[in-house]
């Protein structure tokens, strides 16, 4: 019944959480001086809190999205 909003939430999770810690290795490899003050453990914490509030908030309308209608069976 909420199984679709809560994989389409973890599939939106797992895409943001692989793009920010891809913009992080960027930031580290190629601006090395930089990163000290855009990389930090505060500022990752920070960000997944925004990227998980943001999905479930994108994500929370399907919950309502599907109609529910009882099964009947031909016997």
């Amino acid at each position: 019944m909420y199984v679709w909003p809560v994989l389409q939430t973890a599939r939106t999770n797992a895409i943001w959480i692989t793009a920010l810690f891809t913009v992080f290795r960027y930031i580290a490899t190629c601006h090395q001086l930089r990163s000290r003050i855009a990389c930090t453990v505060s500022r990752s914490k920070t960000s997944l809190v925004v990227i998980f509030v943001v999905a479930a908030v994108v994500n929370s309308l399907r919950f309502f999205d599907q109609e529910h209608s009882p099964r009947r069976y031909n016997t």
